[in-house]
């Protein structure tokens, strides 16, 4: 790129020479003449300039493989192993307390370490120093037999301060919880199966000691996929008095046969019910009176009221329960610190 623009200022530079031989011949020196001159200096500063950033350049490049040379042979000579290499190593290369490690002072990676409080159904309760990223059922010796798993994500990685309460069977059944209706998501980005959605529910019947009651449906987005299955009668619906099959939308935009989709369901013999819906944006509250009155019920996802959505999708939950338009109340808890933090909210009546 650097010779071409060199070439065109040289080539400047001879038509702009010529021009001004013509002028000088003519014996007068014209507004026209004085622009070419201007143009003429212009472009040799430019030259100028290029060849003296390409110089600067080339030094500064010849400096950086010099230094890159000498650390290179540095590295040879000690192995690799000096402290201030390793610490050099780690930085360039990102496994810093960012990764979950430490650097100490010799310059040695170490894991970065987090205060995890554990209590509940535990058989040693405590405050507990661990690596980030480990389980701390272990280090409070295990889960007691009373212990309520179903309700634990044993999965989760834990984070610096929190808080992990193990809850007894006895202190779920207290909460007046008397049956558990648990509701996967279909839709075509997770295509679950009736049936493998069965053998993992009978799995965790098997293993489930309480005496609350454990239901299974789920939950089916309004796409192409739930279509066939309801063709098929390849659904899960949920038993509460009616037969209903709780459906969703996309939150920004219905699907393009809405209202369609909804009648079909019923033809087949179930009463749809529409999950969350204060949490749909293109719905206000004349679209909810047209659903009630085409006889589509409303579940409540109640973390909506503690705001947790949102201050817009909260107010839009509290009208729809004070028009007493929710036939179900349902958890969207994907999460077991969803759940806990949900328990610290205050819902307002």
């Amino acid at each position: 790129m650097t010779k071409i623009k060199n070439r065109c200022c040289y080539t400047v530079t001879l038509i702009l020479c010529g021009t001004l031989f013509l002028t000088g011949l003519t014996g007068c020196k014209s507004t026209e003449a004085q622009f070419l001159i201007d143009g003429l200096q212009e472009a040799k500063a430019e030259v100028d300039a290029e060849s003296s950033e390409e110089k600067t350049s080339g030094q500064k490049s010849k400096k950086d493989t010099d230094e890159k040379k000498a650390d290179t042979e540095d590295r040879q000579n000690d192995g690799g192993n000096s402290a201030e290499f390793r610490k050099k190593q780690a930085e360039s290369d990102g496994s810093d307390a960012g990764n979950g490690t430490e650097i100490n002072s010799a310059g040695e990676t170490q894991p970065e370490m987090i205060y995890v409080d554990v209590c509940g159904a535990v058989a040693n309760p405590g405050v507990f120093q661990l690596a980030a990223g480990s389980r701390a059922i272990e280090a409070a010796g295990g889960y007691l037999p009373e212990a309520a798993l179903t309700c634990v994500n044993r999965a989760g990685v834990l984070t610096d301060g929190q808080q992990l309460y193990i809850l007894t069977q006895e202190e779920m059944e207290r909460q007046g919880i008397r049956k558990l209706w648990l509701t996967p998501h279909i839709m075509e980005d997770i295509p679950n199966t009736t049936d493998a959605l069965k053998t993992r529910f009978r799995t965790l019947c098997e293993s489930y000691r309480g005496n609350i009651r454990l239901e299974l449906a789920a939950e089916y987005m309004l796409d192409n996929l739930f279509v066939r299955r309801l063709e098929a009668d390849d659904i899960l619906p949920l038993h509460e008095e009616k037969r209903y099959l709780l459906v969703e939308t996309s939150y920004f935009n219905p699907p393009m046969r809405l209202l369609s989709m909804l009648k079909h369901i019923q033809e087949k013999g179930y009463h749809p019910l529409l999950a969350h819906p204060e949490r749909y944006e293109y719905m206000q509250m004349a679209d909810y009176k047209a659903l009630q009155q085409a006889g589509v019920a409303f579940q409540l996802n109640i973390p909506s009221l503690a705001g947790m959505y949102g201050r817009h999708v909260q107010k839009k939950a509290e009208a729809l329960q004070k028009a007493g338009m929710y036939t179900l109340r349902g958890n969207d808890t994907h999460s077991l610190i969803f759940f806990q933090n949900l328990l610290n909210e205050k819902i307002r009546k």
